[in-house]
């Protein structure tokens, strides 16, 4: 995003005069991010494809930050257009969509048991913001979802072997291309049997409810002490069990990694961070207490989350993030064995 272009939007909010702006690298490439800082504050301009579909999502994301804003839930403030004057937040111009918002500044999750209780109770105060919200109207919202998708994780794992051998056969490495194919075989197989696993818990029998869909270490916003200022990026909300949240947060900061080599990292979560966050999570309303089959499901859809968000971006780039794809998804099948060999232990902790 150019000096001109955020100079050319920053005109339709009121947030005075530029002195900075800084892009944010990291995220969706879709979603250009940068950061302004101005005579009013701080903010944060996202620009988005200016397509049909995508205006159609942006109104249903800010219609719940508009739901949870009003619950006072810690969310950073959206910037209202000033040149229009009927109270929007999103801007349309040169076939882009454009929204700002307050940046947040506070700290990362510092791998605390306390930081993991507090992700788990703010993630309940989620579900509570918006448990009477009505479905989203977009169908592929209502679609969304990482359980149950086997012909799209076949896909992802046919993609993720294409792209680590042709990122191996840059390198060199041919003779490493089989063990990948063994790899991700090993994936596909372990997720589908774990949806089967969730199935028997009556998945699809559960209530479905507006979820954030993306609850990881990377999207708090904390401040010293463990406390959460801020929940970031609704995105990837979505209408389904709440479980899915659950399992998802509870795989994500209870995750071991040490160091930048995955070849090193702990095949076994943090039990004391996972048990944390479920704690948090059951804490905060006790009416609502996930129930036993949600909790002898969550091993499985921890399984199911894992799986999905490895190979889709190795199947994008053979890479994920900076890593080879070839030694992450080698950590991944050693995280979703111990997960797969440890799932009693995971729901005995948890509390059946």
């Amino acid at each position: 995003m150019s000096r001109d272009e955020v100079e050319a939007v920053a005109a339709h909010y009121d947030i005075g005069v530029i002195r900075s702006v800084k892009v944010i690298d990291r995220g969706s490439a879709a979603h250009l991010k940068v950061v302004i800082r101005a005579s009013r504050g701080d903010y944060l301009l996202k620009r988005r494809p200016g397509t049909e579909a995508a205006l159609g999502r942006i109104r249903e994301i800010h219609e719940l930050h508009r739901r949870l804003s009003e619950a006072s839930f810690a969310i950073a403030p959206l910037r209202a257009l000033v040149s229009k004057g009927d109270g929007g937040t999103y801007l349309v111009m040169d076939g882009a969509l454009y929204e700002m918002m307050q940046f947040i500044r506070g700290k990362s999750f510092e791998g605390s048991s306390e930081g993991a209780w507090a992700a788990g109770e703010m993630l309940s105060e989620f579900h509570h913001c918006v448990a009477s919200m009505k479905p989203p109207g977009n169908r592929e919202v209502l679609a969304r979802s990482y359980h149950d998708q086997g012909d799209v994780i076949d896909q992802m794992g046919a993609g993720a072997v294409w792209a680590v051998r042709a990122r191996l056969a840059e390198s060199g490495r041919e003779e490493e291309c089989g063990r990948v194919e063994e790899t991700v075989d090993m994936l596909v197989r372990s997720y589908k049997a774990a949806s089967a696993r969730v199935e028997v818990e009556g998945f699809y029998r559960w209530p479905r409810m507006i979820v954030h869909g993306d609850w990881h270490p990377g999207n708090m916003v904390y401040r010293t002490g463990g406390e959460i200022a801020a929940v970031l990026d609704l995105d990837s909300m979505r209408f389904e069990p709440r479980a899915t949240d659950v399992a998802n947060g509870a795989f994500q900061f209870s995750m071991r990694a040490v160091g930048n080599d995955p070849r090193d990292w702990p095949d076994s979560v943090d039990e004391v961070r996972l048990t944390a966050f479920c704690s948090g999570y059951d804490a905060k309303y006790g009416e609502v207490k996930l129930s036993l089959p949600e909790v002898r499901a969550l091993p499985w859809l921890m399984i199911e989350a894992l799986v999905a968000e490895s190979l889709a971006p190795v199947a994008v780039a053979g890479i994920f993030h900076n890593i080879g794809g070839a030694e992450f998804l080698a950590m991944v099948e050693r995280k979703v064995r111990w997960l797969r060999d440890h799932a009693g232990r995971i729901v005995y902790l948890l509390g059946e």
